[in-house]
């Protein structure tokens, strides 16, 4: 996935300048990590030499199954939104801020 900002925002408080960045997840069992890249490459191969923040994502379990992989953005608050990844009965979040 790849993200545009034309603004600096913040994801889980750490700051983000504008720019282009590709977005990766890392999943496990009990916590997932949202990597995002300063390469723009959209092939979707990751290096890890092109990190430019990994942080551990917000994670909880859903009621029931989910039948796809899905990934939605909800407003939460002014000027905040949360990125949220369901898979099966896992779902993962982390919150996107304007600076």
């Amino acid at each position: 996935m790849t993200l545009f900002t034309n603004s600096p925002i913040a994801v889980a408080g750490h700051d983000i300048p504008a720019g282009a960045y590709t977005l990766f997840v890392i999943p496990s069992q009990k916590e997932w990590a949202l990597v995002i890249s300063k390469s723009t490459d959209t092939s979707g191969r990751y290096d890890e030499k092109d990190d430019f923040l990994r942080v551990a994502m917000d994670f909880g379990q859903l009621d029931r199954a989910e039948d796809q992989f899905s990934i939605f953005f909800a407003h939460v608050a002014p000027g905040q939104c949360s990125m949220r990844l369901d898979l099966e009965k896992a779902r993962a979040w982390v919150i996107f801020e304007k600076r």
